[in-house]
C-alpha cells in the first residue's frame, strides 16, 4: 500500500529505526489532543490491514497508541479523515499519499532539534564545524522529508527529544537515540 499507516510512516520518517514491543512508558498520556489513542488506531491500523493483508495489527496498534498521544491533532484528524474517505484501491494510486497530505498541516517548530543533531553529529566525529558546515546540515536535514513528519509531534515532545539528544553520549549513540526516541515520540524499541 504506498499509504503506510501512521505507525509504518513515522518509523520511515523518524531518524531511527524502530521496532516495536508491548511495553510503554509515559506515552499513553495525553498530551494536548483530544485523540483517543485506543480508537484512532483501531481505525488506522484495520484499514491498514485492510489494504495490506500483511499488516501486524497487533504491532501497528501497539506502536501508534504509544506515538498519537504526543502528535498534534491536526495530524491525527489529517490522516484519519483521509483513510476513512478513500478506498484501499485509491490510496493505492494517491500522490501524494494520505499520510503526506496529513503532515501538510503540521508546523511545529524543529528548528533547534535540527541544529541540535546536526551539532551531536559533528560532536561525535571530533568535528568542530564552521557555521557554514552547520547550516548544510540543516539544509540538508530538512531537505530530507524526514522533517515535516517531525513538525506532526507536539512541542513539548520535540522539546524533550532535543535536549534528549543533546544529551546522547557518542559511544551509544544508536542505543541513547533509540531510547529518546522510546522516552519522547512514543516509539518503542
Amino acid at each position: 500500500m504506498k499509504n503506510s499507516s501512521l505507525f509504518l510512516t513515522c518509523i520511515v520518517m523518524a531518524f531511527t529505526t524502530v521496532a516495536c514491543d508491548d511495553s510503554s512508558s509515559n506515552n499513553n498520556a495525553n498530551n494536548g489532543n483530544n485523540i483517543n489513542p485506543v480508537e484512532f488506531c483501531d481505525n488506522v491500523c484495520s484499514k491498514d490491514l485492510e489494504c495490506d493483508d500483511t499488516t501486524d495489527l497487533a504491532e501497528c496498534k501497539t506502536s501508534c497508541e504509544g506515538m498519537i498521544p504526543l502528535m498534534l491533532e491536526t495530524f491525527g484528524t489529517a490522516l484519519e479523515t483521509c483513510y476513512d474517505s478513500h478506498t484501499c484501491t485509491e490510496m493505492e494510486t494517491m500522490d501524494p499519499g494520505c499520510a503526506e497530505l496529513a503532515t501538510a498541516g503540521c508546523d511545529t517548530n524543529v528548528e533547534i532539534l535540527v541544529s541540535t543533531m546536526c551539532v551531536k553529529e559533528f560532536e561525535c566525529q571530533e568535528i568542530t564545524p564552521t557555521q557554514q558546515q552547520i547550516d548544510e546540515c540543516t539544509t540538508d536535514m530538512t531537505t530530507s522529508g524526514d522533517w515535516q513528519m517531525m513538525k506532526c509531534f507536539t512541542q513539548s515532545a520535540i522539546s524533550g527529544y532535543t535536549t534528549c539528544i543533546g544529551d546522547v553520549v557518542c559511544e551509544s549513540m544508536d542505543a541513547d537515540m533509540d531510547a529518546c526516541g522510546a522516552e519522547h515520540l512514543g516509539m518503542n524499541k
